[in-house]
């Protein structure tokens, strides 16, 4: 993994931890890191409050910062919202 995706995806990681403590309370949270011929995917997955639309779509948010991160290195940015728990996928090209 080349130093600078590396670096984004220690900040990545650390904003989505964050926010799963602060934002979602959240008792447990799973990480999946995958590097493949595809790149590198980031997966992060809690129990907690979920993450509303309003959330995702505010440009001020972390959630967006997120997206602009993945999307200078060319890669992708997910959020599946839900009541109950969130998923989210952050992947670029290495």
């Amino acid at each position: 993994v080349p130093p600078e995706v590396g670096t984004q995806v220690v900040v990545v990681l650390r904003e989505l931890l964050a926010n799963a403590v602060k934002h979602a309370k959240a008792a447990t949270v799973s990480v999946s890191v995958v590097v493949d011929n595809n790149g590198i995917s980031l997966t992060v997955s809690d129990d907690g409050v979920g993450i509303s639309q309003l959330a995702i779509g505010n440009s001020a948010s972390g959630l967006r910062n997120l997206l602009d991160r993945a999307e200078a290195l060319g890669g992708l940015f997910s959020v599946v919202p839900s009541t109950v728990g969130s998923v989210v996928r952050w992947s670029v090209p290495i």
